[in-house]
């Protein structure tokens, strides 16, 4: 066992060496455990490990390397306080050994009170342009292929107007309550389904379940837009101009809340439906580049695993 620290960090390292029956090292673990093993409070789990399998002649190069970080814990008395130190810490331990890749898949997730939260990388993208993990430096193979579609779509979401978002989704509110209301305007109502795997769009019928599910969607965005916005009127403060300072205010002050904005906005679905044509046969309204929406949609439901490039030492 061996102490380790970062910043006002602390935390074992247990270190396993596997053998072969000639002795060879076939593999070597180490995982990180809180310093206080017997606090009163412990959480369920606290680890972040290496795992390390080399060629049986060549002891020095590691053919696999592979770090994991596991539900962070910000009580000081379980030694780590800040999911920058254990996550600083298990770098530079993957720096140590030699490891020049770490991999992890982001399940982190916004935890509230009433509601099992949702997925923060999510609710970053949609406050930020990016999730935590990837503010350290983290890439998803989709970032990695395509940098500069990336940076169009995923980065630039948290930038759309307010004023632009509500005038859109209040539109569309409204042409499918009218064909709800009058089902004989049903029929006349087109929409598209997206799923993971195909590239293009495909024609479906509009079902009234379907069309329910999606009245549903935007009306409970609408909702928590507009009653945040009566909130800083009301406190006459500055209202938020964008999705991002929106989404980020949410995040600090009304956690249930936000949890809701990010599932209506970009919900944890394989399918995505839109609106193409409304009750009249004219073009419906759409969120404003729905491409953008689609295109963050599938990378956030279906690319969690992140890698980030180290420098051996």
């Amino acid at each position: 066992m061996i102490n380790i620290s970062y910043g006002k960090s602390r935390a074992v390292l247990g270190v396993t060496v596997t053998r072969m029956f000639t002795g060879d090292i076939r593999s070597v673990n180490m995982n990180t455990k809180v310093v206080r093993l017997k606090a009163i409070d412990p959480p369920e789990s606290f680890c972040h490990a290496i795992s390390l399998k080399f060629d049986r002649y060549k002891v020095t190069d590691s053919r696999e390397c592979r770090a994991i970080l596991n539900l962070v814990s910000h009580k000081p008395t379980h030694g780590v306080v800040s999911g920058t130190d254990a996550l600083a810490m298990a770098i530079a331990l993957c720096k140590h050994v030699g490891c020049d890749t770490v991999q992890l898949n982001d399940v982190s997730y916004l935890s509230c009170k009433e509601t099992q939260g949702v997925s923060l990388r999510r609710a970053r993208i949609l406050s930020r342009g990016a999730g935590w993990y990837e503010s350290k430096g983290f890439r998803s193979v989709i970032e990695a292929l395509h940098p500069e579609r990336f940076r169009k779509t995923v980065g630039r979401l948290h930038t759309l107007r307010i004023t632009v978002l509500i005038n859109a989704m209040t539109k569309l509110d409204s042409v499918l309550r009218q064909a709800f209301v009058d089902r004989s305007l049903m029929d006349r109502l087109k929409m598209a389904r997206y799923d993971m795997l195909d590239e293009e769009p495909k024609a479906v019928a509009p079902s009234i379940a379907r069309v329910m599910s999606v009245i549903n969607t935007v009306s409970v965005a609408l909702d928590i837009i507009t009653q945040a916005l009566a909130v800083l009127d009301k406190k006459r403060q500055k209202r938020p101009a964008t999705l991002g300072a929106l989404v980020e205010w949410l995040i600090d002050r009304d956690c249930e809340n936000a949890s809701s904005l990010v599932e209506a906005l970009l919900p944890d679905n394989d399918e995505y439906f839109v609106v193409t044509h409304g009750p009249d046969g004219r073009v419906a309204p759409q969120l404003p580049v729905l491409d953008v929406w689609v295109f963050v949609w599938r990378i956030t439901h279906t690319n969690s695993y992140l890698t980030l490039r180290i420098a051996p030492q």
